[in-house]
């Protein structure tokens, strides 16, 4: 007896005679257009499933009722995804009517791959005449139901994959081949698929090809992955390529994977971040403070500061042995940092030679400079602050008994210039204008800008020295206004006239500023090359670009 297959009429209900749910229902058969009646006890699945239209298969037997009539009724009904019979499976596969093949199609592929009753290439073809008879939207749950091997053993399937499937199935493949037709077809797929560029797993890293055009990265994480943490010297000069390409956002997410051993290499610890380098050495710089310093990023000096006030270090040795651009960054850093009590003016010079040192680039004196836009920094309110600098020990003069509780956070790496400022309550008084935070943070900008703008004019054209200036010299509220420069290791006497001018001497009393006419930078030195011993007009050096002296009106 052979099993058959056909779709539910219909089943249940309510029946208007008794007013009670039949128990039976009606089946129509594919072979031809009789329906088979059947009984609640025929069925083998539950009876939820036998919904109208329902493919099942069954069994048909022959009944004879009381008057010698035969009649044809089925039983043993099941859903076709249950069926077992391999012809029954075979016949509905082959269907060309999608309610009949879609159902049990699956697991008719697997039967042909498990016993090998068919080629798996002839099962892929088989496929897509299948795909030929869906919607778009049966294509999609088609292609999710087909076994892998489909997949492996056809190109024109896989170009019909989801993405995140389709990258497995290719990592899948190139265990077994990297061939070139393979790697063509892993790489024309992903650039129609760029989003996928950025998830690929190590297996499809491993091929150059598909490498070179993941992002900077991955390709750090294949190398660092691929080493087992111990990367040959071509690995590591790979490695440091990548970092010195990659993105802020890439090179924070590299160093974050890198393990401390790899982290701690001179070749790499430059491209750490700030924070993450003075973690690394800071065991070694409270005992070898000068050596472990010099190794330090700008940036990360301006942390190790923080933290050494922090843990109330001995700083004097950097303020002797450093280099003088170092000390100027000491100097300062513990004048705003750990004395209670400080000089303005005191400040306010070491702060603008800090300034000079970096060129007017404040970028490198993170955090100090940071969001100085904003009266308010991140998680951490000026209120915080003031509260933390209000414990300052004025015998010890340093944070350490106001940053106990700090230390876990690192809040203090938070705090920026203004945020001290303000918490120290520091009067901002010069000898002609007193100003708040707010005009004095734009003053300290503006003079920023005026030494980037002329980073190589305040040096000494005699030795290179970085000249020196009055920082009292301050007549308005909103510029930098300093405009006199000297070297440090001019002598005045010798200087005297216009030979601290011409390079006899070390430069001495430069007058560096913007024309009043023009806006071109006046610089005395070349003014006096340019127009001789008359290049001053009125008392007002002369511009070499316009020829502006002194501004009518003054």
């Amino acid at each position: 007896m052979n099993r058959e297959v056909g779709k539910v009429k219909w089943y249940g209900g309510l029946n208007s005679k008794t007013g009670r749910p039949n128990d039976y229902g009606f089946i129509s058969q594919i072979i031809n257009s009789d329906d088979l009646y059947f009984n609640k006890r025929d069925i083998k699945c539950s009876e939820d499933y036998l919904k109208q239209d329902a493919i099942v298969s069954f069994y048909v037997k022959t009944v004879t009722n009381k008057n010698g009539k035969i009649s044809y009724q089925s039983f043993d009904i099941d859903l076709i995804q249950n069926e077992e019979d391999l012809d029954v499976i075979k016949t509905c596969a082959l269907s060309n009517q999608v309610m009949f093949w879609q159902p049990i199609f699956s697991k008719y592929l697997q039967n042909c791959i498990k016993n090998k009753s068919q080629s798996v290439d002839d099962l892929a073809a088989l496929c897509i005449k299948k795909l030929n008879l869906l919607s778009i939207y049966q294509k999609y749950s088609f292609l999710q139901s087909l076994p892998e091997e489909i997949y492996l053993a056809s190109k024109d399937i896989r170009k019909l994959l989801q993405p995140q499937q389709a990258i497995k199935i290719f990592s899948q493949i190139v265990e077994e081949t990297e061939s070139k037709d393979i790697v063509d077809e892993i790489f024309e797929y992903l650039n129609n698929h760029e989003n996928l560029v950025t998830e690929l797993p190590q297996q499809l890293l491993k091929i150059p090809k598909i490498y070179d055009i993941a992002p900077k990265k991955l390709q750090a994480k294949y190398i660092i992955s691929a080493s087992n943490n111990n990367l040959s010297k071509s690995q590591l000069d790979k490695l440091v390529d990548i970092l010195k390409t990659a993105t802020t956002a890439e090179l924070n997410y590299i160093v974050s994977i890198l393990p401390s051993e790899l982290q701690a290499q001179p070749i790499i610890f430059d491209f750490l971040l700030p924070t993450v380098q003075v973690d690394i050495i800071w065991d070694k710089f409270k005992y070898d403070t000068v050596s472990i310093w010099e190794k330090l990023s700008q940036e990360a000096k301006v942390f190790s500061l923080y933290r050494a006030v922090q843990e109330n270090l001995d700083l004097n040795i950097l303020t002797k042995k450093a280099d003088n651009n170092d000390i100027t960054l000491v100097s300062f850093c513990l004048k705003l940092f750990a004395y209670p009590k400080i000089s303005f003016l005191k400040l306010h010079e070491s702060l603008l030679k800090l300034i000079v040192t970096v060129n007017g680039d404040t970028s490198q004196l993170f955090p100090l400079f940071r969001n100085e836009d904003s009266m308010l920094f991140d998680d951490i309110s000026l209120d915080d602050i003031t509260m933390l600098l209000a414990n300052i020990s004025s015998d010890k003069g340093d944070l350490t008994s106001c940053l106990e509780k700090e230390s876990s956070t690192n809040k203090c790496y938070k705090w920026n210039l203004r945020h001290f400022l303000v918490a120290k309550s520091i009067q901002i008084q010069f000898p002609r204008v007193t100003l708040d935070v707010d005009k004095y943070i734009r003053k300290i900008k503006a003079w920023a800008n005026f030494v980037q703008n002329n980073s190589q004019r305040l040096k000494c054209k005699f030795c290179g020295e970085i000249m020196t200036f009055n920082p009292e010299y301050s007549k308005y509220s909103t510029t930098q206004e300093i405009t006199v420069f000297w070297c440090p290791n001019a002598d005045p006497i010798e200087c005297s006239g216009i030979s601290g001018l011409d390079g006899r001497n070390h430069n001495y009393n430069v007058y560096i500023n913007h024309c009043w006419n023009c806006s071109k930078t006046v610089d005395s030195r070349n003014s006096l090359q340019h127009y001789g011993i008359n290049y001053k007009s009125d008392g007002w050096v002369k511009c070499t670009n316009c020829g502006a002296g002194k501004k009518p009106g003054y």
